[in-house]
């Protein structure tokens, strides 16, 4: 089974979006759409953290997505348009990153086999604790809990 962010790279050049991986690391990871309507994806160098070094509250694999979703959604904003709602674009990109690195299915799966603590969900999906918890309240609002029996 590919990896999910091997994935990401055969959406990227499958829909012609370059990735480029020296944007600062203060940037961490951007998208954009030129004029041409070219898509282009930024991510900053992301190391690997060491025992000493406390794991940070987002991977390359959530911020891959998350900006993947921006381009697949076309969920960009111009910044100067007072009309326009920057939350909504980064609701559907975070919405199409969730649903791809977290189907509720998914989630359900990863309980079931006893990972329970968002520590836990988070090593297992590779994603930081915030994106485990944005994909926990995303999915129960649309409905779906995970099922108590589950966690027996």
């Amino acid at each position: 089974m590919k990896r999910k962010t091997d994935e990401l790279y055969s959406f990227a050049r499958e829909y012609n979006i370059p990735v480029d991986e020296n944007c600062p690391e203060s940037i961490v990871s951007m998208s954009v759409r030129l004029p041409s309507g070219l898509k282009v994806i930024g991510l900053s160098k992301f190391e690997k953290p060491t025992e000493d070094e406390p794991k940070k509250p987002y991977t390359k694999l959530e911020c891959f997505a998350h900006e993947m979703g921006h381009c697949l959604t076309d969920s960009f904003y111009v910044g100067f348009s007072p009309l326009e709602k920057r939350a909504k674009h980064e609701y559907r990109a975070d919405k199409w990153a969730i649903n791809y690195l977290i189907p509720f299915d998914a989630l359900c799966q990863a309980v079931s086999e006893g990972n329970r603590e968002l520590w836990q969900l988070a090593e297992y999906f590779d994603v930081g604790e915030p994106f485990v918890e944005k994909a926990i309240a995303y999915h129960e609002q649309h409905g779906n809990v995970v099922p108590a029996t589950l966690y027996t």
